[in-house]
């Protein structure tokens, strides 16, 4: 992220020994390190854990959308053998769901609300792509 400009330049450093980007490490893991001492390491397993339910349920209505459109390939249709894995696999994602607390979904939100913010701050700057290196 700091080779594109989305983070201070000082994270890009790489480490001669490791050829790993040492302070980035070194800031994930503070980050990580203030997060567990918190003492909310369940709070913070049941947001994960929902934040991943949520994806999976809109990779499941984009599947769903995806697989109507018609083009040459397809001819817009949903076959019926798919109609008992979306409503299981679906179901399933409802019920986790459900079991979830009120503040998990808040802080959810509020981490999407955050991080859409940093996006559109992000896409303002210029970002550059770094040419890929190949040994």
């Amino acid at each position: 992220m700091a080779d594109r400009g989305l983070l201070p330049a000082t994270f890009a450093h790489i480490s001669p020994r490791f050829q790993t980007p040492d302070r980035a490490v070194l800031l994930f893991a503070a980050v990580v390190a203030v997060m567990l001492s918190s003492g909310a390491f369940v709070f913070l397993a049941q947001v994960t854990a929902l934040a991943g339910t949520v994806t999976s349920l809109l990779v499941i209505a984009s599947f769903m959308v995806l697989m109507r459109r018609t083009d040459e390939r397809h001819n817009g249709r949903l076959a019926l053998s798919w109609w008992p894995v979306i409503a299981v696999s679906g179901g399933f994602k409802l019920f986790t769901m459900i079991q979830a607390p009120a503040s998990a979904f808040g802080l959810m939100i509020v981490l999407l609300i955050v991080g859409t913010g940093l996006y559109f701050v992000a896409r303002r700057k210029e970002t550059r792509v770094p040419d890929p290196v190949f040994h």
